[in-house]
């Protein structure tokens, strides 16, 4: 009986220890929220601004992949504008594409971060509108599906090529990728539509919103060059 005492003791001992170790260390986004403007030429201005929370980690920044098509929908091109802290300095970052992904590794080789972080993350994105025979969307994977970390709250207000815009449609998915759950919310007001999620994401999974509007709402301009040629040079301090 005492030694079964003792193992359970031992147990409780490593399941406890076991369990600050992983508080101590976990890391999260604690909100990811994004400025989404459509033009009315057909492009998207985007503005995340993501707050993480590396807890007592050392880390040298965070990677942002951006996905440049969805199913059935059009191929993207993305120009990085800048990434800046709350303080509007600039980070240091790289950029790269590979497997349709824009992949950003934001932060400096040299140096080490911990505790709670702000990246702002500005960027022009074009051919994201879908034109149907009776109307045109924007259909946009907010959060990305590749973060290892949960994401505490995901919000996006995108601002409407005319502020008086009506006959519009609205909703939103959450979860892993193709998911159809929505645990979230939307709202209109002053020429904005607000999704907010209603619930914490777990890794992997990410906030969809989807915006339908009234058939030449805007220009979609053809794409110039391949979506590729679109990223721009940036600092070779990979970490």
């Amino acid at each position: 009986i005492a030694l079964r005492k003792s193992l359970l003791a031992l147990s409780f001992l490593a399941f406890f220890l076991s369990t600050l170790f992983s508080q101590a260390f976990a890391e999260s986004i604690n909100d990811f929220t994004a400025n989404v403007e459509i033009k009315k030429d057909g492009s998207v201005l985007i503005t995340e601004n993501i707050t993480y929370d590396f807890g007592t980690n050392q880390k040298h920044g965070i990677f942002r992949d951006i996905p440049l098509s969805a199913k059935d929908g059009p191929q993207l091109a993305i120009n990085i504008l800048n990434i800046r802290n709350e303080a509007g300095i600039d980070y240091n970052y790289t950029t790269s594409y590979a497997d349709n992904f824009l992949k950003l590794r934001i932060g400096d080789g040299d140096k080490f971060v911990s505790g709670v972080k702000t990246y702002s993350i500005k960027y022009e994105v074009l051919n994201a509108i879908r034109n149907f025979d009776d109307h045109q969307e924007l259909y946009w994977n907010v959060t990305g599906n590749d973060w290892q970390v949960e994401i505490k709250n995901a919000k996006a207000v995108i601002i409407l090529p005319d502020p008086a815009m009506v006959n519009h449609t609205m909703t939103c998915f959450t979860g892993a990728l193709g998911s159809t759950e929505k645990n979230c919310v939307f709202s209109q007001e002053n020429g904005a539509v607000t999704y907010s999620t209603t619930k914490e994401l777990n890794a992997n999974e990410g906030l969809t919103t989807v915006l339908g509007m009234p058939l030449g709402s805007i220009e979609n301009k053809p794409l110039e060059q391949e979506p590729s040629s679109y990223l721009q040079e940036s600092s070779p301090n990979y970490f």
